[in-house]
C-alpha cells in the first residue's frame, strides 16, 4: 500500500501542481482582462467536463466491484452515450446563447470527451492496483499540456492557447492509456448492445454524483466570481496564493484516497465493516496530521515567499487550512457513504449547503469582505462535515446489525 501511495503520489502532485505554475506564467505575461478570459475558460471547461465526464470515475469504481463483467459492460456503454448526448446539448445550447466563442467551446467539449475515455481507462488501472500506469497517463497529461500552452502563448496566443492545450494534451492521454493496456476492454465496451433501461439505470446512478459535483465548482467558482468584482483583482491574487497553499492537504487525501477506495470497496464487497471502519478512521487521522504539517509549512512558505506581495495572504491562510481540514474529513467518510448507497444524501447536503453559501458569500462580502466569506466556508465545511460523519456511524450501526442478524 506505502509503495502504490507513493506512486499515486508522485503523478497526483505534478498533476494538480502543474497547472498552478502554468497559471502564474501566463499571468506574467497577459494583460488584466485577457488573463481574466483565460481564467474563466479553465471555469468553463471544468463546468463542462462535470457534465460531459458524468462522473465517470466514481461510477467505474463502484460498479467494477459490484457488477458483473457483463454489467460492467452495459453501464460503460451506457454512460459514453449520455456523455455524447451531454456533449451534443451543451454544443446546441452554447451555440445559441453565444456567451463563449463557439470554436472554443466545440474544442472543449472533444477535450472533455477524450478526456472521459482515458479517464475510464485510467481508473480501471486504479482498480487493478496497477499505479504505475495510472501515475505514468496523469503525468504525461500535465507535461503535455504545460508544454503545449507554453508554446503558444509565446507564439503570441491569448487565452486560446489553454484551450489548444487542453484538447492536445486530452488526445495525447487517451492514446497513452490505450497504448499501455485496457484497449480490449474499451473495445468490449464499446461493442455492447445496451437498451433504454440500461440508459435509464447508468443515468440515475451516475446522476447522484452531479449535485455534488456542480456544488464543488459553485464554492470555489462562486467565490472566485464575487471577489473579483466586488472586492478586485488584487485580493483576488492574494486569496488564490492563500487557496493554492492551503489545498495541499486535499491534493494528499486525493493521492490516498486512490490507494483507499480499492481497499475499502474490497472490504464493503466482503462484508468486513468493522475492518473497513478502521481503515477509515486511520486514514482520516493521518488526513488530520498532514493537514497539521501543510499549516506550519504554509505559514512558512508564505512568510518568506510572499509576505510581502501578498500581504493578505497569510491572514486568509489560517481561515482556509480550517476548512480544509473540515474538507479532507468530508472527502474520507463520504467513500464509505458511496459504497452503501448514500450518494444521494450527500449529493443534496453538498448541493445545499454550497448554494447557500455561495449566495450568503455575495452579501456578506460588501459587509464582512474577504474575511467574512472565508469564516463563512469555515462554517459551511464544518456543518457539512458533521452531517457526513454523522451518516456514516449511522451506516455503520445499520450494517452491522444486519450482518449479525444474517
Amino acid at each position: 500500500m506505502i509503495k502504490d501511495i507513493i506512486k499515486y503520489g508522485i503523478g497526483e502532485a505534478f498533476t494538480r501542481i502543474a497547472p498552478f505554475f502554468i497559471t502564474l506564467y501566463v499571468a506574467n505575461l497577459f494583460e488584466p482582462d485577457v488573463y481574466g478570459s483565460y481564467t474563466l475558460l479553465i471555469s468553463l471547461y471544468e463546468l463542462l467536463f462535470i457534465f460531459i465526464g458524468f462522473n465517470i470515475q466514481a461510477t467505474t469504481r463502484v460498479d467494477y466491484f459490484k457488477d458483473d463483467f457483463e454489467s460492467f459492460l452495459k453501464k460503460k456503454k451506457s454512460h459514453f452515450i449520455l456523455s455524447l448526448t451531454f456533449a451534443a446539448l451543451v454544443a446546441a445550447s452554447f451555440s445559441v446563447v453565444n456567451i463563449f466563442p463557439i470554436e472554443y467551446v466545440l474544442l472543449m467539449i472533444v477535450a472533455c470527451i477524450f478526456r472521459t475515455l482515458s479517464l475510464f481507462v485510467m481508473t480501471l488501472f486504479q482498480c487493478n492496483k496497477e499505479a504505475m500506469r495510472y501515475t505514468l497517463c496523469n503525468f504525461l497529461y500535465s507535461v503535455i499540456l504545460a508544454f503545449t500552452v507554453y508554446i503558444c502563448v509565446n507564439l503570441g496566443m491569448g487565452e486560446e492557447g489553454w484551450v489548444y492545450g487542453v484538447v492536445v494534451a486530452s488526445f495525447m492521454q487517451l492514446g497513452i492509456a490505450l497504448s499501455i493496456g485496457k484497449f480490449i476492454v474499451l473495445c468490449k465496451v464499446l461493442a455492447c448492445k445496451v437498451n433504454n433501461e440500461n440508459l435509464k439505470i447508468t443515468f440515475f446512478s451516475a446522476a447522484i454524483f452531479l449535485p455534488q459535483a456542480i456544488g464543488w465548482w459553485l464554492k470555489s467558482g462562486a467565490d472566485r466570481f464575487i471577489i473579483s468584482t466586488k472586492a478586485g483583482n488584487e485580493i483576488l491574487g492574494n486569496f488564490a496564493i492563500a487557496f493554492q497553499i492551503s489545498s495541499v492537504p486535499v491534493l494528499a487525501i486525493g493521492v490516498l484516497n486512490l490507494v483507499l477506495l480499492p481497499n475499502l470497496n474490497y472490504l464493503l464487497a466482503k462484508k468486513e465493516y468493522t475492518k473497513a471502519s478502521s481503515l477509515l478512521y486511520k486514514f482520516a487521522l493521518l488526513g488530520v496530521v498532514v493537514t497539521l504539517l501543510s499549516f506550519f509549512l504554509g505559514k512558512v512558505l508564505i512568510g518568506f515567499y510572499y509576505s510581502e506581495k501578498y500581504i493578505y495572504a497569510s491572514e486568509y491562510f489560517n481561515y482556509f487550512i480550517l476548512a480544509t481540514l473540515f474538507h479532507v474529513l468530508i472527502l474520507v467518510f463520504t467513500n464509505y457513504l458511496y459504497y452503501e448507497g448514500g450518494g444521494v444524501k450527500i449529493a443534496k447536503a453538498i448541493s445545499l449547503v454550497f448554494i447557500i453559501q455561495a449566495l450568503l458569500a455575495f452579501v456578506i462580502i460588501d459587509y464582512f469582505g474577504v474575511i467574512g466569506m472565508l469564516v463563512l466556508s469555515v462554517f459551511s465545511n464544518l456543518i457539512l462535515m458533521i452531517y457526513i460523519i454523522y451518516l456514516f456511524k449511522k451506516s455503520v450501526s445499520i450494517e452491522r446489525c444486519n450482518s449479525v442478524n444474517i
